[in-house]
């Protein structure tokens, strides 16, 4: 029997960015590639991926293609998983050999106070040396021009893309259920490919 190497993706951002969104998100993309993937919700108050989906009690239904754990079950076979990705994970608690070996994405806002907390974010978790990736989130008209941000940013990270604003999104999250966005799918398919070409 094939040994699975699982690989790992790491998700940081403010409170508000759009973290769990964008871990959802990517979670399907990925598994829409038959690929298994977990997505492990770390937000011990307000269990967000739950919220947006509109999972009460954390009892599933087989709508999604990919599982969704909160951050206190345990789960001996982790590693019978292509993917697992950790929305708002602890670092504390990650071995720092697996950190570095992980995809490490943060999720920035398209604004001067989104940099600087991104990069405050980035300077906290300093154990992350290896593998820091930018998503540009809520990227609009008001936003700085997407070629300055990519020089911000470019010289020590990597830019996945930027993901544009659209009032949609929070139809998704106050109706509680995914819709389709085609140009949010679109930017999304792009970032997927990038992170599925790193393997």
């Amino acid at each position: 029997m094939k040994e699975i190497s699982t690989k790992i993706i790491n998700i940081f951002g403010s409170n508000g960015v759009g973290k769990s969104l964008i871990s959802i998100l990517i979670s399907k993309k990925i598994a829409d590639k038959k690929l298994k993937v977990l997505l492990i919700d770390n937000d011990k108050i307000n269990k967000s991926i739950f919220q947006i989906l509109g999972i009460k009690n954390n009892k599933l239904n087989n709508k999604y293609n990919f599982k969704i754990i909160n951050n206190e079950e345990k789960n001996k076979k982790l590693n019978n998983y292509d993917w697992i990705i950790y929305d708002n994970p602890n670092i504390k608690k990650i071995n720092i050999n697996n950190i570095n070996k992980s995809i490490n994405i943060f999720i920035c806002e398209s604004n001067l106070l989104g940099i600087k907390k991104t990069l405050n974010l980035i300077k906290i978790n300093n154990k992350i040396k290896n593998n820091i990736f930018i998503i540009f989130n809520k990227y609009n008209f008001n936003s700085i021009n997407f070629e300055i941000l990519k020089n911000i940013f470019n010289n020590n990270y990597n830019i996945l893309g930027k993901i544009n604003y659209s009032n949609k999104i929070e139809i998704i999250i106050n109706k509680n259920k995914l819709i389709k966005i085609k140009s949010l799918e679109k930017e999304i398919d792009k970032i997927i490919k990038k992170l599925l070409d790193k393997k």
